[in-house]
């Protein structure tokens, strides 16, 4: 029987800018008052923010890495982890920004790697390369000036797998603003997994929007997804895009994008990267576009 597996980040930014007007400056992020709601609203995955341990390093607390074993271990809730992004610069040509970086991912990768997280996400370029890629695209022949980014990313994973030790399958690299075969070949290069992004893809960040395209190319490495809707529209000869938006707010070719997880057997998860309103919103959309899948 194909079952699909639902989750969501583990931070809602509306739930954070509640809490902040409550409290002002006496205001603490607490990790599971955003985790426990998307349990009880029937979320069985969760995937950690781990930029969250650095802004608010008390969200990590022994009494709370305890809890979440416990929701791991006795209720079944499953995890993966989002490795920062936050000023990281994995592939950037200055070496002291790069070299924090990867010191940065791997004190992440050991401070989460108790609830040994079924992967975690990495950006192998960040958002300067991907400033860079977007400026030089109008340049004939301009890639050659991203070849030395590819360089510096690839010697940041060699970094981390060295340093950590980790299973190179356990680090999943996401579909982010760049060109798509460098990611691709980072990924081969070191025997990464692979996770696609939806809302990235369909608002063209990659250099495609073909999701279904996306998907079949890296489905031997893909371990999971990014679920959330975006488009990329030409209006009056200038690009406008949107992602992170709930399903049906797009262009996701929603039937035909499930039925390509039917055909590849794809059993990872589906992590929402929406606030829990509008994850609910999207799962009643596929409940109400799909009702054969039959989704809980």
């Amino acid at each position: 029987m194909f079952c699909l597996r639902f989750g969501i980040i583990s931070v809602d930014f509306n739930k954070i800018i509640e809490g902040a007007r409550k409290h002002g400056i006496n205001y603490k992020f607490q990790i599971l008052d955003h985790i426990k709601p998307a349990i009880e609203s029937g979320f069985k995955h969760i995937e950690l923010n781990l930029d969250v341990i650095y802004s608010s390093p008390h969200c990590l607390s022994d009494k709370v890495k305890d809890e979440l074993l416990d929701l791991k271990e006795q209720k079944n809730i499953t995890f993966t982890a989002h490795l920062p992004i936050c000023a990281i610069e994995l592939s950037w040509l200055n070496e002291n920004i790069r070299k924090a970086s990867v010191t940065s991912i791997v004190e992440s990768i050991k401070i989460i790697e108790f609830l040994d997280p079924e992967y975690y996400v990495i950006h192998a370029t960040g958002d300067h390369a991907s400033n860079l890629y977007r400026l030089l695209k109008k340049y004939k022949d301009s890639e050659v000036l991203i070849l030395p980014l590819v360089e510096k990313a690839s010697q940041s994973i060699e970094e981390i797998l060295a340093k950590t030790e980790i299973n190179p399958r356990k680090i999943a690299c996401e579909t982010v603003e760049f060109p798509l075969k460098y990611t691709i070949m980072i990924a081969e290069n070191y025997d990464l997994s692979f996770l696609v992004d939806t809302g990235h893809v369909l608002s063209g960040q990659p250099g495609t929007t073909d999701l279904l395209k996306v998907t079949r190319t890296v489905r031997n490495r893909l371990v999971g997804f990014h679920i959330h809707d975006g488009y990329l529209r030409i209006v009056n000869g200038e690009e406008k895009r949107a992602d992170h938006l709930p399903l049906g707010y797009g262009d996701m070719p929603l039937k035909e994008f499930f039925q390509l997880l039917k055909e590849i057997d794809f059993k990872g998860p589906l992590v929402f990267e929406l606030p829990l309103s509008e994850a609910l919103k999207s799962m009643k959309y596929i409940k109400e576009t799909l009702p054969e899948h039959n989704i809980a």
